[in-house]
């Protein structure tokens, strides 16, 4: 699926992605669609709040929080190199390194608060979502880097379906937390996969050049 989007297709969904953004920048920006919109969908999340939901995804949420996540993505990492998988490495420490960069500029930059009845405490701005652009690159960058050694299309699909359910949940625990608008999350997944597949066109092109 990502083989075939990244040699026929790249340049094309690169414009898309970009585009995609800077509508959410402008419509969030200059009119009261996204900011209606955003109030409307934290209200009807308040609907399905319960206690148990509540734990569950503030655990589920905190495994992306910056101090857990460098632990975690560093003993996995140590397993990626005691496997040999260094260019796995380097391609996933390369996006997670840019995602991290630009989130942060943009942050900055655009200045939204936070929701005010958000549930865990945050010290940083809302847009884009941190949690949603980190776990998009690390759920597709792990996809687009093992993907290939499943022979098994049944088993590929099912691969490919945990990494979405993964980063889509993520996503949905900051909406469902108050720490973020559906825009920010939207904005963050687009960050993401904007850098993934832009990496991952320049990942094959070396390849190419080294054939």
């Amino acid at each position: 699926m990502f083989k075939k989007i990244n040699n026929h297709h790249i340049r094309n969904l690169h414009i898309f992605i970009f585009f995609g953004l800077l509508v959410i920048f402008y419509l969030y920006q200059f009119t009261t669609l996204i900011p209606n919109l955003d109030q409307l969908i934290n209200q009807k999340v308040n609907l399905i709040h319960t206690p148990l939901l509540t734990q569950i995804l503030t655990l589920w949420t905190r495994i992306f929080d910056f101090k857990i996540f460098v632990l975690w993505f560093t003993l996995f990492t140590l397993f990626l190199w005691q496997n040999k998988k260094r260019n796995e490495i380097l391609f996933l420490g390369i996006s997670l390194i840019l995602g991290v960069g630009l989130k942060s500029i943009l942050k900055i930059l655009i200045a939204r608060p936070r929701p005010i009845d958000h549930l865990l405490e945050s010290t940083t701005f809302s847009f884009p979502s941190g949690h949603a652009t980190i776990s998009t690159l690390f759920f597709l960058g792990i996809y687009l880097s093992f993907a290939s050694k499943i022979k098994s299309q049944r088993k590929k699909k099912l691969f490919l379906s945990g990494c979405i359910f993964g980063l889509l949940s993520i996503s949905f625990s900051r909406i469902y937390l108050h720490m973020h608008y559906l825009s920010d999350i939207l904005a963050g997944i687009l960050l993401g996969t904007l850098i993934i597949f832009h990496l991952s066109s320049f990942k094959e092109s070396l390849k190419k050049t080294k054939k």
